[in-house]
């Protein structure tokens, strides 16, 4: 298992829970600087920190609803909290007794209002799935409300992308969004549509939309690796470990939906990796005894090969990470 230690600076990929779970994200960070005892007034070395620390005023009315834990010096508890929520998440020992663990976890299962219907949907690209039909005879089913959002004519029925649709559910105080577009920064998006729905649009008699069954098992959140504030203690507090899951299931019935973050941070490491020295082009070899330059070999891509076992002297361990020239410039 690699040390999370070792590998503090990483290649940054777009992780889906921070484009679309922030809160749980910001949760568990909260718990890093509770635990840290991080002054309000410390800045993170990373705009997205604080972006995530401006949601912490939101958190709180999610009440019941979320979840979290947080330990110190072994991950123990925050993965045993994991596994009892039924999250496939776990973090690794990083084996030191300041190390600060912490999850949060949203789960939800909701019916629908009213149920819908097994229907077929053929898509925009021709393909076509299962669907859930929800429509009508001659008005749209009570648990549904669509809204203009006021980017085209109301009597421009193609413009679907200027339409958000609420579905009800039974349970008080949840209920889902769906909007005809995708965007780059879905949460971002989606906070700005929930504060336009005020305008409703009465001219449909129904909503049909594709089922789903969406899970992301576990993914880095690498934008957060390297992340450093300075803790109570005076010590650096860097995020060494972020971790996120994603489950999004819809049927003709009901609604699953769940988001869980993970995050591991350290005291004791440097603030910044160093970079490592790359030889990945011909050079020389030059044999050094006693000061005195006995050999000087130049070795081409033709002689870059494992000689296998040289003198009988063994095999070290592996590393194994890919390096290349980008390691030179962390």
């Amino acid at each position: 298992m690699s040390n999370p230690r070792e590998s503090l600076i990483t290649t940054e990929q777009p992780s889906q829970t921070l484009k679309c779970a922030r809160p749980l994200i910001s949760a568990a960070l909260r718990r890093i600087e509770e635990v840290a005892q991080v002054p309000p007034q410390a800045g993170w070395n990373r705009p997205i920190m604080q972006e995530l620390r401006d949601l912490y005023s939101l958190l709180h009315t999610l009440g019941d609803w979320l979840k979290t834990e947080a330990s110190v010096g072994t991950p123990g508890p925050v993965n045993e909290f994991l596994k009892q929520q039924g999250i496939p998440l776990s973090l690794d020992n990083m084996g030191r007794d300041d190390d600060i663990y912490s999850a949060a976890v949203l789960k939800v299962l909701a019916e629908w209002a009213q149920k819908g219907k097994k229907a077929q949907l053929r898509l925009a690209n021709g393909q076509e799935v299962p669907a859930v039909s929800m429509v009508g005879q001659e008005f749209m089913p009570h648990h549904i409300t669509v809204y203009n959002l006021g980017r085209a004519s109301r009597n421009q029925l193609s413009g679907f992308e200027d339409l958000a649709v609420k579905i009800a559910t039974k349970t008080p105080g949840v209920d889902f969004i769906l909007v005809p577009q995708v965007f780059d920064d879905p949460y971002k998006k989606g906070r700005y549509v929930l504060s336009k729905l005020f305008e409703e649009d009465h001219s449909f008699r129904g909503l049909v939309f594709p089922m789903v069954d969406l899970k992301i098992t576990e993914e880095a959140i690498n934008e957060l690796i390297g992340a450093t504030v300075m803790g109570g203690d005076g010590k650096a507090v860097i995020i060494a470990q972020a971790k996120g899951y994603m489950l999004l299931q819809m049927n003709e019935v009901a609604a699953k939906a769940e988001a869980a973050a993970a995050l591991g941070a350290t005291k004791s490491i440097s603030l910044e990796k160093k970079p490592v020295v790359i030889i990945d082009r011909p050079f020389t070899v030059v044999l050094n005894i006693n000061g005195v330059p006995v050999m000087a070999v130049p070795v081409d891509y033709q002689n870059m090969k494992d000689p296998g076992n040289i003198g009988g002297r063994g095999r070290g361990e592996i590393d194994s990470h890919i390096y290349s020239s980008e390691d030179m410039n962390p």
